[in-house]
């Protein structure tokens, strides 16, 4: 083995063009089997929105908050089911959307 290495000190030229091929072998093995897209689907099936409003009450954050993105949410397709919790300085809405 530290023959080997030693070779390789001592000649570059092989040992650049082995990582070389080493480099372009692996990228066209890899090649097919690699996933990309542009606009990957997200495989999610709820959304939580949590907004943190502190000092008001549950009723402020109701009015402010909750109330507000369920009407924006609302018109949306693919929504299953919509629910929303007002807490004292915070609101949560949960959304469960439809998978694919």
């Amino acid at each position: 083995m530290r023959g080997i290495v030693t070779w390789f000190v001592k000649n570059s030229v092989p040992a650049n063009l082995f990582m070389f091929f080493l480099i372009v072998g692996g990228f066209f093995i890899s090649y097919p089997s690699i996933k990309a897209e542009f606009f990957p689907v997200p495989d999610v099936a709820v959304v939580n929105v949590t907004v943190p409003y502190p000092g008001a009450s549950a009723s402020e954050v109701e009015a402010s908050i909750s109330s507000k993105i369920e009407d924006r949410l609302e018109g949306v397709s693919g929504i299953k089911k919509l629910r929303s919790y007002s807490l004292e300085g915070i609101g949560i809405v949960s959304v469960k959307v439809w998978r694919r």
